[in-house]
C-alpha cells in the first residue's frame, strides 16, 4: 500500500506573517516568528515553523533544489575578478584573474557540508563543581592572599 502525499495546504495567517517577516528581516527566523505573534518560547525553537508542511512547501516553491544546485555549482567554481576604473576611457572594467575565488568556494563548501549534514554535531561540556565548606574557605583565603600580595606589590 503506497503512501499518498497530502495536498498542498495554505500556510496559516501566522505562518505566512512569520515567513514574510523572515524575508524582510534578512533570514532571522526567531525574530520573524516573534514579530508574527508566536510566543517567545515557540520562537526559541524555529524548527516548529521550519519543519511545518507550509514552510517546506514555500521553500520548494521559491527555492527549488534544481535552482539551488545550479547556483551552488556556480559558487564552487567562481573565479576571482578585478574591477577597476579605466582612467583613459572612464569605463569600469571587470577583468577575470583566472584564479578561483577562495572566499566563494569556502562559503559554497561550507553550505554543501551543512546541507548534507556532514558536520559533526556541536558538543558542549557542562561541569558542576561542588566544593565542601572547608575547601571553599581555603579557596577564598588563597584568592584573598593572592589579591592582597598583588596590592602590596603595587603600593611598593
Amino acid at each position: 500500500m503506497g503512501t499518498t502525499k497530502k495536498p498542498n495546504r495554505k500556510p496559516s495567517i501566522k505562518q505566512q506573517r512569520a515567513i514574510d517577516n523572515v524575508v524582510e528581516n534578512g533570514g532571522n527566523i526567531s525574530k520573524g516568528m516573534r514579530d508574527a505573534g508566536y510566543s517567545i518560547e515557540t520562537a526559541k525553537n524555529p524548527s516548529k515553523l521550519t519543519n511545518s508542511r507550509a514552510w517546506l512547501e514555500i521553500m520548494d516553491e521559491y527555492l527549488p533544489d534544481e535552482t539551488l544546485a545550479e547556483i551552488h555549482n556556480k559558487l564552487l567554481t567562481k573565479e576571482e575578478v578585478i574591477v577597476r576604473n579605466n582612467m583613459s576611457t572612464g569605463e569600469i572594467e571587470v577583468i577575470p584573474t583566472g584564479q578561483i575565488d577562495v572566499q566563494a568556494v569556502k562559503a559554497g563548501l561550507d553550505m554543501a557540508y551543512k546541507l548534507k549534514g556532514s558536520y559533526a554535531p556541536e558538543k558542549s561540556v557542562v561541569a558542576n563543581i561542588h566544593l565542601n565548606a572547608e575547601k571553599q574557605e581555603k579557596s577564598n583565603s588563597l584568592i584573598k592572599g593572592i589579591l592582597g600580595r598583588s596590592r602590596d606589590r603595587k603600593n611598593t
